[in-house]
Protein backbone atom coordinates (compact mmCIF):
# COMPACT_ATOMS: atom_id res chain seq x y z
CA UNK A 1 0.00 0.00 0.00
CA UNK A 2 0.72 3.68 -0.88
CA UNK A 3 -0.24 6.36 1.71
CA UNK A 4 -0.43 9.33 -0.39
CA UNK A 5 -1.59 13.85 0.09
CA UNK A 6 -1.21 14.18 -3.32
CA UNK A 7 -5.14 14.87 -4.91
CA UNK A 8 -6.61 12.45 -7.59
CA UNK A 9 -6.91 11.89 -10.50
CA UNK A 10 -3.20 11.55 -10.68
CA UNK A 11 -1.37 8.93 -13.06
CA UNK A 12 0.87 8.45 -10.95
CA UNK A 13 -1.59 7.15 -8.31
CA UNK A 14 -3.29 5.37 -11.52
CA UNK A 15 -0.30 3.49 -11.91
CA UNK A 16 0.57 2.31 -8.29
CA UNK A 17 -3.33 0.48 -8.62
CA UNK A 18 -2.14 -1.07 -12.03
CA UNK A 19 0.91 -2.34 -10.79
CA UNK A 20 -1.02 -4.05 -8.10
CA UNK A 21 -0.56 -1.78 -5.07
CA UNK A 22 -3.33 0.12 -3.26
CA UNK A 23 -3.33 3.77 -2.60
CA UNK A 24 -4.57 5.42 0.12
CA UNK A 25 -5.41 9.06 1.09
CA UNK A 26 -4.19 10.50 4.28
CA UNK A 27 -4.81 13.37 5.90
CA UNK A 28 -1.47 15.04 7.40
CA UNK A 29 -3.62 17.06 9.62
CA UNK A 30 -5.02 13.61 11.92
CA UNK A 31 -3.56 11.13 14.37
CA UNK A 32 -4.68 8.13 12.64
CA UNK A 33 -2.17 5.42 13.08
CA UNK A 34 -0.07 4.15 10.52
CA UNK A 35 -1.85 1.05 8.41
CA UNK A 36 0.18 -2.30 8.64
CA UNK A 37 1.78 -2.95 4.82
CA UNK A 38 2.51 0.53 3.89
CA UNK A 39 5.28 0.71 1.38
CA UNK A 40 6.17 4.40 1.65
CA UNK A 41 4.24 8.04 1.73
CA UNK A 42 4.03 9.91 -1.00
CA UNK A 43 4.06 13.65 -0.02
CA UNK A 44 2.92 16.73 -2.38
CA UNK A 45 5.58 19.11 -1.65
CA UNK A 46 3.65 21.91 -2.26
CA UNK A 47 0.55 20.76 -0.07
CA UNK A 48 1.17 19.83 4.17
CA UNK A 49 4.54 19.25 3.66
CA UNK A 50 5.67 23.27 2.90
CA UNK A 51 2.28 24.76 4.21
CA UNK A 52 2.29 23.00 7.48
CA UNK A 53 5.59 21.47 8.51
CA UNK A 54 5.17 21.25 12.45
CA UNK A 55 2.22 19.03 11.64
CA UNK A 56 3.73 17.18 8.96
CA UNK A 57 6.73 16.68 11.23
CA UNK A 58 4.33 14.93 13.77
CA UNK A 59 2.96 12.53 10.79
CA UNK A 60 6.26 11.71 9.49
CA UNK A 61 7.61 10.60 12.91
CA UNK A 62 4.80 7.90 12.76
CA UNK A 63 5.94 6.93 9.58
CA UNK A 64 9.47 6.37 10.48
CA UNK A 65 8.44 4.33 13.41
CA UNK A 66 6.62 1.96 11.02
CA UNK A 67 9.57 1.71 9.12
CA UNK A 68 7.32 3.92 5.86
CA UNK A 69 9.62 6.50 4.09
CA UNK A 70 8.28 9.80 3.36
CA UNK A 71 8.98 10.47 -0.20
CA UNK A 72 8.15 13.69 -2.14
CA UNK A 73 7.95 14.39 -6.13
CA UNK A 74 9.05 17.98 -6.67
CA UNK A 75 7.72 18.80 -10.23
CA UNK A 76 7.64 22.30 -9.88
CA UNK A 77 10.98 22.76 -8.95
CA UNK A 78 13.57 24.76 -9.52
CA UNK A 79 11.53 27.53 -8.42
CA UNK A 80 8.63 26.22 -6.50
CA UNK A 81 6.42 28.98 -7.02
CA UNK A 82 3.75 27.59 -5.20
CA UNK A 83 5.41 27.85 -1.81
CA UNK A 84 6.13 30.65 -0.11
CA UNK A 85 9.75 32.06 0.02
CA UNK A 86 10.10 31.87 3.91
CA UNK A 87 8.78 28.44 4.09
CA UNK A 88 11.29 26.65 2.03
CA UNK A 89 13.76 26.98 4.28
CA UNK A 90 11.97 24.63 7.07
CA UNK A 91 12.17 21.77 4.98
CA UNK A 92 15.44 20.52 5.52
CA UNK A 93 16.12 21.73 9.03
CA UNK A 94 13.07 19.97 9.99
CA UNK A 95 13.96 16.75 8.37
CA UNK A 96 10.85 16.45 6.44
CA UNK A 97 11.50 14.45 4.05
CA UNK A 98 13.18 10.91 3.28
CA UNK A 99 13.59 10.67 0.01
CA UNK A 100 13.41 13.98 -2.42
CA UNK A 101 12.76 13.38 -6.06
CA UNK A 102 12.97 16.44 -8.55
CA UNK A 103 12.62 16.74 -12.26
CA UNK A 104 15.20 19.33 -12.14
CA UNK A 105 17.88 19.09 -9.37
CA UNK A 106 18.48 22.97 -9.28
CA UNK A 107 18.01 24.07 -5.65
CA UNK A 108 17.71 20.21 -4.91
CA UNK A 109 19.95 20.72 -1.58
CA UNK A 110 16.84 22.64 0.20
CA UNK A 111 15.01 19.92 0.83
CA UNK A 112 17.26 17.28 1.88
CA UNK A 113 19.94 15.01 1.78
CA UNK A 114 18.82 11.55 -0.19
CA UNK A 115 18.41 13.44 -3.48
CA UNK A 116 17.30 11.78 -7.19
CA UNK A 117 16.85 13.18 -10.37
CA UNK A 118 13.11 12.08 -11.41
CA UNK A 119 11.88 12.73 -14.99
CA UNK A 120 8.49 13.57 -15.81
CA UNK A 121 7.06 10.77 -17.58
CA UNK A 122 4.05 9.87 -20.37
CA UNK A 123 0.46 9.05 -19.52
CA UNK A 124 1.07 6.12 -22.03
CA UNK A 125 -2.81 5.35 -21.17
CA UNK A 126 -3.63 8.68 -22.73
CA UNK A 127 -0.82 8.99 -24.74
CA UNK A 128 -0.26 6.23 -27.23
CA UNK A 129 0.01 5.50 -30.91
CA UNK A 130 -3.57 5.04 -30.87
CA UNK A 131 -3.86 2.10 -33.57
CA UNK A 132 -1.13 3.93 -35.34
CA UNK A 133 1.94 2.19 -36.57
CA UNK A 134 5.44 3.74 -36.70
CA UNK A 135 6.18 2.20 -39.99
CA UNK A 136 2.86 4.48 -41.21
CA UNK A 137 4.49 7.79 -39.71
CA UNK A 138 7.36 7.33 -41.98
CA UNK A 139 4.97 7.96 -45.18
CA UNK A 140 5.72 11.95 -45.86
CA UNK A 141 1.45 11.87 -47.63
CA UNK A 142 0.91 11.42 -43.82
CA UNK A 143 1.56 14.35 -42.75
CA UNK A 144 -0.77 18.09 -43.13
CA UNK A 145 1.35 20.67 -41.41
CA UNK A 146 4.98 21.05 -40.86
CA UNK A 147 5.47 22.31 -37.44
CA UNK A 148 3.08 22.07 -34.49
CA UNK A 149 2.60 23.19 -30.84
CA UNK A 150 0.19 22.77 -28.77
CA UNK A 151 0.59 24.60 -24.61
CA UNK A 152 -0.63 27.50 -22.88
CA UNK A 153 -0.37 30.92 -24.39
CA UNK A 154 -2.37 33.02 -22.75
CA UNK A 155 -1.06 36.19 -21.62
CA UNK A 156 -3.18 35.75 -17.91
CA UNK A 157 -1.25 32.28 -17.40
CA UNK A 158 1.62 32.29 -15.24
CA UNK A 159 5.09 32.64 -16.44
CA UNK A 160 4.30 31.90 -20.45
CA UNK A 161 5.40 35.18 -21.64
CA UNK A 162 8.80 34.65 -22.89
CA UNK A 163 6.51 31.62 -24.53
CA UNK A 164 4.39 34.02 -26.04
CA UNK A 165 7.02 36.32 -27.58
CA UNK A 166 9.12 33.14 -28.95
CA UNK A 167 6.68 31.54 -30.75
CA UNK A 168 5.40 34.76 -31.90
CA UNK A 169 8.91 35.85 -33.41
CA UNK A 170 9.44 32.08 -34.86
CA UNK A 171 6.07 31.97 -36.88
CA UNK A 172 7.21 35.11 -38.56
CA UNK A 173 10.25 33.72 -39.39
CA UNK A 174 8.76 29.97 -40.47
CA UNK A 175 5.56 31.81 -42.66
CA UNK A 176 8.43 34.14 -44.39
CA UNK A 177 10.18 30.73 -45.53
CA UNK A 178 6.68 29.20 -46.52
CA UNK A 179 7.06 26.35 -43.96
CA UNK A 180 3.19 25.78 -42.33
CA UNK A 181 2.59 25.88 -38.47
CA UNK A 182 -0.33 25.13 -36.71
CA UNK A 183 -0.01 26.61 -33.13
CA UNK A 184 -2.90 25.80 -30.44
CA UNK A 185 -3.30 27.55 -26.69
CA UNK A 186 -4.26 25.10 -24.76
CA UNK A 187 -6.07 27.24 -22.10
CA UNK A 188 -9.96 27.02 -21.32
CA UNK A 189 -11.51 28.14 -24.59
CA UNK A 190 -12.05 27.22 -28.49
CA UNK A 191 -8.57 25.90 -29.19
CA UNK A 192 -8.34 23.63 -26.34
CA UNK A 193 -7.71 20.18 -27.85
CA UNK A 194 -9.24 16.36 -26.74
CA UNK A 195 -6.41 13.94 -25.88
CA UNK A 196 -7.46 12.55 -29.47
CA UNK A 197 -7.26 15.28 -31.27
CA UNK A 198 -3.93 16.40 -29.52
CA UNK A 199 -2.99 12.97 -30.77
CA UNK A 200 -4.04 13.46 -34.26
CA UNK A 201 -2.49 16.93 -34.15
CA UNK A 202 1.36 15.23 -33.10
CA UNK A 203 0.82 12.22 -35.40
CA UNK A 204 -0.03 14.61 -38.70
CA UNK A 205 3.45 17.15 -38.05
CA UNK A 206 6.60 16.80 -39.08
CA UNK A 207 8.19 18.41 -36.33
CA UNK A 208 6.37 19.22 -32.69
CA UNK A 209 7.97 22.06 -30.58
CA UNK A 210 8.71 22.05 -26.73
CA UNK A 211 8.79 25.63 -26.04
CA UNK A 212 9.09 26.56 -22.48
CA UNK A 213 7.72 26.17 -19.56
CA UNK A 214 5.89 26.84 -16.26
CA UNK A 215 8.69 25.88 -14.24
CA UNK A 216 10.92 28.37 -15.68
CA UNK A 217 11.58 31.72 -14.49
CA UNK A 218 14.86 34.20 -15.16
CA UNK A 219 16.89 30.92 -15.77
CA UNK A 220 15.30 28.04 -17.56
CA UNK A 221 15.11 24.98 -15.72
CA UNK A 222 16.67 21.38 -16.05
CA UNK A 223 14.24 20.01 -16.27
CA UNK A 224 11.22 18.27 -19.08
CA UNK A 225 7.80 19.08 -19.36
CA UNK A 226 5.36 16.38 -19.87
CA UNK A 227 5.47 16.77 -23.39
CA UNK A 228 8.96 15.45 -23.87
CA UNK A 229 7.57 12.02 -22.98
CA UNK A 230 3.74 12.17 -24.36
CA UNK A 231 5.20 13.49 -27.76
CA UNK A 232 7.64 10.28 -28.10
CA UNK A 233 4.96 8.52 -26.52
CA UNK A 234 2.28 8.96 -29.68
CA UNK A 235 4.96 8.53 -32.42
CA UNK A 236 5.74 12.10 -33.26
CA UNK A 237 9.14 14.08 -33.66
CA UNK A 238 9.73 16.47 -30.49
CA UNK A 239 11.95 19.45 -31.24
CA UNK A 240 12.56 20.83 -27.70
CA UNK A 241 14.30 24.05 -26.00
CA UNK A 242 17.79 22.81 -24.38
CA UNK A 243 17.02 20.96 -20.94
CA UNK A 244 20.22 20.07 -19.48
CA UNK A 245 18.58 16.88 -18.13
CA UNK A 246 17.77 15.62 -21.42
CA UNK A 247 21.40 14.14 -21.62
CA UNK A 248 20.18 12.27 -17.91
CA UNK A 249 16.92 11.27 -19.54
CA UNK A 250 17.84 10.24 -23.20
CA UNK A 251 20.42 8.98 -25.90
CA UNK A 252 21.57 11.91 -27.61
CA UNK A 253 20.91 10.51 -31.50
CA UNK A 254 17.50 10.26 -30.20
CA UNK A 255 17.03 13.42 -28.68
CA UNK A 256 16.73 16.57 -30.55
CA UNK A 257 16.88 20.56 -28.84
CA UNK A 258 17.61 23.93 -29.93
CA UNK A 259 19.38 26.88 -27.87
CA UNK A 260 17.56 29.86 -29.08
CA UNK A 261 15.45 31.00 -31.92
CA UNK A 262 17.91 31.28 -34.94
CA UNK A 263 19.00 27.52 -33.96
CA UNK A 264 15.25 26.59 -33.68
CA UNK A 265 14.77 28.43 -36.78
CA UNK A 266 17.56 26.50 -38.39
CA UNK A 267 17.20 23.38 -36.92
CA UNK A 268 13.22 23.14 -38.54
CA UNK A 269 14.70 23.68 -41.51
CA UNK A 270 17.28 21.08 -40.98
CA UNK A 271 14.89 18.21 -40.28
CA UNK A 272 12.26 19.13 -42.97
CA UNK A 273 14.65 18.60 -45.30
CA UNK A 274 15.69 15.08 -43.46
CA UNK A 275 12.79 13.56 -43.15
CA UNK A 276 13.77 10.19 -42.67
CA UNK A 277 16.44 11.44 -40.13
CA UNK A 278 13.77 12.98 -38.51
CA UNK A 279 11.50 9.04 -38.38
CA UNK A 280 14.33 7.87 -37.49
CA UNK A 281 14.88 9.82 -33.81
CA UNK A 282 11.10 10.15 -33.75
CA UNK A 283 11.10 5.85 -33.33
CA UNK A 284 14.11 5.72 -31.53
CA UNK A 285 12.84 8.01 -28.71
CA UNK A 286 9.55 6.21 -28.93
CA UNK A 287 10.63 3.00 -27.93
CA UNK A 288 12.96 4.65 -25.38
CA UNK A 289 9.92 6.33 -23.46
CA UNK A 290 7.81 2.99 -23.73
CA UNK A 291 10.68 1.04 -22.42
CA UNK A 292 11.26 3.54 -19.52
CA UNK A 293 9.66 6.46 -18.94
CA UNK A 294 6.02 5.62 -18.65
CA UNK A 295 4.15 6.46 -15.28
CA UNK A 296 4.16 2.90 -14.66
CA UNK A 297 7.97 2.85 -14.89
CA UNK A 298 8.14 6.17 -12.50
CA UNK A 299 5.55 4.06 -9.50
CA UNK A 300 8.19 1.11 -9.73
CA UNK A 301 11.21 3.23 -9.04
CA UNK A 302 9.80 4.77 -6.15
CA UNK A 303 9.24 1.40 -4.72
CA UNK A 304 12.57 0.10 -5.12
CA UNK A 305 13.61 3.49 -3.33
CA UNK A 306 11.44 2.44 -0.54
CA UNK A 307 12.79 -0.97 -0.21
CA UNK A 308 16.60 0.60 -0.63
CA UNK A 309 15.48 3.12 1.99
CA UNK A 310 14.29 0.35 4.73
CA UNK A 311 17.21 -2.42 4.13
CA UNK A 312 19.66 0.89 4.78
CA UNK A 313 17.69 1.01 8.24
CA UNK A 314 17.60 -2.53 9.46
Amino acid sequence: MVLTDLAPPHALLRAFEAIGVAVQYCDPGTSAPVPSGVQAYLADPLGWLSKHPLQFRELKRRLGASRVPTIAWNRDAPWNFAIKHWRKRWIRPLGLVDIYLAHSLQGAESFGENVHYFPNAADTDAYNLRGARLESLRDPGQYRVDVAFYGSLSPSYPRVGARIAFIAAMKDRLRTAGISIDIRDACPGPEQMSVPQQIEQIQTSRINLSVGAVCDDKERSWGMPERCFGVPACGGFLLCDFRRHAADTFAAGAWADFQDLDDCVRRIRHFLDHFDEARVRAEALHVDVMAHHSYRHRAESILALADDWRRARP
